[in-house]
């Protein structure tokens, strides 16, 4: 299943926090482990994350990355249900698409 990754930008970084669940600049969910400053005049922040799920869902782990904040986006529960709700249409058409092909009632 692939994950669709259609993602609002995210313009005030201020709401992310330690432990916050984020989608980030490498693919999968993630754990924020810290959000710190980039550089003297920098309006984006370093955030430190770990990853908790691959990109399909599935639990994972690995070593602390880090991006520009500016690839981050908080997970929210209306977040989660979207994503959700993308995810079955993708399974519900390829599902019609297949039993079409394989001529399956």
């Amino acid at each position: 299943m692939t994950v669709i990754h259609s993602l609002p930008a995210v313009a005030n970084m201020s709401k992310i926090d330690i432990g916050d669940i984020i989608t980030a600049y490498h693919a999968g969910y993630h754990r924020v482990l810290s959000v710190g400053a980039k550089g003297v005049g920098a309006s984006n922040r370093l955030v430190t994350y770990e990853r908790i799920l691959d990109k399909n869902g599935k639990k994972a782990g690995g070593k602390p990355q880090h991006c520009d904040s500016g690839y981050c986006v908080k997970l929210t529960p209306m977040l989660a249900n979207d994503i959700i709700a993308k995810e079955m249409l993708v399974v519900h058409t390829l599902s019609a698409n297949l039993k079409e092909l394989l001529g399956i009632v």
